[in-house]
């Protein structure tokens, strides 16, 4: 992923942890409490035992891993200084505490191929689609105005095109939409 390089450039600390099951959770509340927990204290033990930045607490996630990032940062907004979610969507259980928490939510990175079979369009009685992803998290910028902007095309073969969403409120949030782009 590159994250362990990324770790040592900024000189921070990596962690990967698994979930407790074979996939995160997303319809059953108590793995979801579970596995919250479980992160919370992985978080607490870096903090003291590796001498960790509480100010400085990232969650990213890919598909299932994404989803949770979602719903962990809409359980414990202030543990996290931002989320970066990369084919994943906001589950119809957490949609009501994402509105709920929607000006106190971290900041956010959002990327999803428009092409994705698995999650795009969403998962009926699961997860909302990507679209309404994006739109939930940003409920408290109803009012702004998302500065849109393609992305020169730098690998015709894929015949993917990259769009960025921005918006800056209350903190930055921005969508890489990928106009045909997979899981």
């Amino acid at each position: 992923t590159g994250l362990n390089k990324t770790g040592d450039e900024m000189n921070s600390i990596i962690a990967y942890p698994s979930t407790i099951d074979d996939v995160w959770p997303y319809a059953d509340t108590v793995a979801i409490r579970i596995e919250a927990a479980y992160l919370k204290e992985v978080i607490k033990y870096i903090i003291i035992h590796y001498k960790g930045d509480p100010d400085r607490v990232y969650m990213t996630g890919m598909s299932s891993g994404g989803i949770f990032t979602f719903t962990f940062a809409s359980l414990f907004p202030s543990i996290l200084k931002g989320i970066a979610v990369v084919s994943g969507n906001i589950t119809l259980l957490a949609k009501s505490t994402m509105e709920k928490n929607a000006t106190v939510l971290p900041p956010l990175l959002l990327i999803h191929g428009t092409a994705d079979q698995i999650l795009y369009e969403g998962r009926p009685g699961i997860c909302i689609n990507a679209e309404d992803s994006f739109a939930t998290y940003l409920s408290s910028c109803k009012n702004e105005v998302p500065l849109i902007e393609q992305m020169p095309d730098t690998h015709l073969k894929d015949k993917c095109t990259v769009e960025k969403i921005e918006f800056n409120c209350p903190e930055k949030m921005i969508y890489y939409r990928i106009k045909g782009g997979g899981h």
